[in-house]
C-alpha cells in the first residue's frame, strides 16, 4: 500500500499539477514557474531537516516522496526544455525506487518487528536479504551514484546552471545534501550498526524475496540502461508541461 501511494500516487496528481503550469503562465503577471521553484525548495528543505531527526524508517521514507516531490517541482519550474525531461525523469526514477524502498521497509519489519531506527541495528546480520534491500533501497533513493535518482538530479543541475539559476540550484544541492547524509546515517545504522540484545537469524518468506529480487533489479537497471521506447515517453511527458 505505501507503495503504491509514495511511489505512484503522489507522483501522479503532482504530474497533474505540472500540467496546469502552462496555463497559469498564460494569466498576466502571474509567474507560475517562479512560485513552483520556491515552494519546491521550500518542500526540499523541510523535508531535509525532518529526515535529520526522523526515527521511523517507514516515516523516514515518506519524509523523502517530500523531497523528491520539491525536486520535481524546482526543475519543472526552472522552464526549459531540459529541465522539463529532467523533473519527468526525476518522477520516473523516485517511483521505481520508492516503491522498492517500502518493499524494503516491509521486509525489515517481518524480520524484526518494529519499524524504530534505533532498534533495528545488526539486520544484515538478523536477514542479510531485507538488509541488503533496505541498503539498495537507501542509495538508490537518496541519490548515489549510478542509480537513476543521481542521474535525474545531476540533469536538474545541469539545467538550472545552463539557465543561470545560481541561488535556487545551490540550495536545491545544499538541501539534496543534508537529505542524503542523513537518509544514509539512518541506513547504516539500521544495517550495520550494532543490535541490542541477541541477534536471531530470519529468512524472509519466498514470495517476499522474490518481490525484492525484482524490484531491486528494475532499480538497478534503470540507472544503467533506459529504453528508447521510455525515453520518447518521458519526452511525450515533458512536453507536455511546457506546452
Amino acid at each position: 500500500v505505501c507503495a503504491v501511494l509514495s511511489g505512484i500516487e503522489t507522483t501522479v496528481i503532482l504530474y497533474v499539477i505540472l500540467r496546469m503550469l502552462p496555463v497559469l503562465n498564460a494569466a498576466p503577471g502571474f509567474e507560475a514557474q517562479r512560485w513552483a521553484v520556491w515552494f519546491g525548495l521550500l518542500s526540499v528543505g523541510v523535508a531535509a531537516f525532518l529526515l535529520v531527526q526522523v526515527r521511523d524508517y517507514k516515516r523516514m521514507f515518506a519524509y523523502s516522496t517530500v523531497e523528491h516531490m520539491g525536486i520535481i517541482l524546482v526543475a519543472a519550474g526552472l522552464g526549459s526544455a531540459a529541465a522539463g525531461y529532467s523533473s519527468v525523469y526525476q518522477a520516473f526514477s523516485h517511483t521505481l525506487a520508492k516503491s522498492f524502498c517500502f518493499y524494503a521497509a516491509g521486509a525489515a519489519f517481518l524480520a524484526t518487528g518494529t519499524r524504530d531506527i534505533a532498534a533495528q541495528g545488526g539486520l544484515i546480520r538478523r536477514s542479510p536479504a531485507a538488509g541488503a534491500s533496505l541498503l539498495l533501497g537507501g542509495l538508490a533513493i537518496a541519490g548515489a551514484p549510478p542509480f537513476a535518482v543521481f542521474l535525474s538530479e545531476v540533469a536538474i543541475f545541469r539545467a538550472g546552471l545552463a539557465q543561470e539559476h545560481f541561488a535556487a540550484i545551490g540550495l536545491l544541492v545544499l538541501f539534496i545534501a543534508i537529505g542524503f547524509f542523513a537518509v544514509l546515517r539512518h541506513v547504516n545504522r539500521m544495517v550495520f550498526g550494532g543490535a541490542r540484545g541477541a541477534v536471531e537469524a530470519f529468512r524472509l518468506p519466498r514470495s517476499c524475496a522474490a518481490v525484492l529480487v525484482v524490484a531491486g533489479a528494475l532499480v538497478v537497471v534503470s540507472g544503467v540502461y533506459l529504453p528508447q521506447p521510455l525515453h520518447e515517453l518521458l519526452q511525450r511527458a515533458a512536453g507536455r508541461i511546457a506546452s
